[in-house]
């Protein structure tokens, strides 16, 4: 049996489908995914650790986005974009009135019936583009990866958590996360 014929597409053939749509998508190695409306469990931890994020950098010192918000990753003149669950930016100059434009520094993805996305495409490809830490949730069984990216070797170093109650960040000084609050309502 052969490989399937995936077309390539240009970033130009994907902002005008954007424009002219109204469902969402995402554009990666030329690919253009279509994204579904997530569940309700995946939507109450997405805002419960959205609120939890928000108190943490309520200084202003970075911004908290939820989804959907287009996170348009530019990188060595590639761009990809994305729409994480989660994106924290401590580069403030990226913005603009519709999306963001560059690398977050935080990106947190919510697993859902499409994991292998979320742990293998999106794991590649945030490492690709420099992301410093990228967290994976898992609600279904309240557990959580931290991957923090380690500048000399341009690999990811996996923190697991014997303790899954409490998320450490090993970016952020004191960022630290009461899960029970996040996983509250499942």
């Amino acid at each position: 049996m052969g490989v399937p014929n995936t077309k390539i597409y240009t970033l130009d053939e994907y902002n005008k489908l954007r424009e002219s749509s109204e469902d969402l998508y995402e554009f990666i190695d030329g690919e253009i995914i279509k994204l579904w409306s997530p569940s309700t469990m995946h939507q109450t931890v997405a805002l419960n650790l959205g609120m939890e994020l928000k108190k943490y950098f309520s200084k202003g010192k970075c911004k908290v986005m939820l989804a959907p918000y287009d996170v348009f990753l530019c990188k060595d003149n590639k761009t990809d974009v994305v729409i994480p669950d989660i994106s924290v930016m401590c580069d403030k100059s990226g913005f603009d009135d519709k999306r963001y434009k560059g690398v977050p520094t935080l990106i947190v993805e919510i697993l859902s019936s499409n994991v292998s996305d979320d742990t293998v495409r999106k794991f590649n490809l945030y490492l690709k583009y420099g992301v410093i830490e990228y967290w994976i949730i898992d609600p279904k069984n309240k557990t959580f990866q931290i991957h923090t990216y380690d500048e000399l070797n341009k690999t990811y170093v996996s923190h697991i958590q014997e303790d899954y109650s409490v998320l450490n960040s090993n970016f952020f000084d004191n960022l630290s996360i009461d899960m029970n609050l996040v996983f509250e309502e499942i």
